[in-house]
């Protein structure tokens, strides 16, 4: 435990196994949206959000010559 009682937590690894997020696979979770086009009108197969929490950044990158791979998460809680 830190100075102000709060348990400090050890970074450690987790092996997942990938599957294909598609609708049926996410559903608990959320949606499964993707890229689209920039020019691409607004519609249902577009991320329904709830910004009843405030606004959250939701974006999807495309990196070119990145390897698989990441070194962490952010978790932002009061985000769905």
């Amino acid at each position: 435990m830190d100075v102000a009682g709060v348990q400090k937590m050890l970074p450690s690894t987790v092996k997942l196994k990938p599957i294909e997020a598609t609708p049926e696979t996410f559903k608990e979770f959320g949606q499964v949206t993707g890229a689209s086009p920039d020019s691409k009108k607004f519609g249902p197969q577009d991320a329904q959000l709830d910004f009843s929490r405030g606004i959250p950044r939701f974006y999807i990158m495309h990196l070119k010559d990145q390897p698989l791979k990441f070194a962490a998460i952010t978790h932002h809680a009061s985000v769905t």
